[in-house]
């Protein structure tokens, strides 16, 4: 990798936390702050599975699946 390569994806990491994407991890799972989340579901008609956390703070997960990719929030 150079260091040109390395301050691109540097700079979309940046953008997609700006954007509300908390983090991306290699197991194919994205976690999205829930305004996000939330918008995601209702501009495109998404079917979401929500499933109970042992948390205090935020008790719940909702999710729903593209591609193959789980997309998540936790409320």
């Amino acid at each position: 990798m150079n260091i040109h390569t390395l301050e691109e994806h540097s700079k979309a990491v940046i953008t997609a936390k700006k954007l509300g994407i908390f983090n991306i991890y290699e197991d194919s799972r994205v976690h999205l702050d829930q305004d996000v989340f939330t918008r995601l579901v209702e501009e495109n008609n998404l079917n979401i599975q929500t499933t109970t956390r042992d948390c205090n703070i935020f008790p719940h997960e909702k999710s729903f699946q593209l591609n193959g990719i789980k997309y998540y929030s936790l409320f």
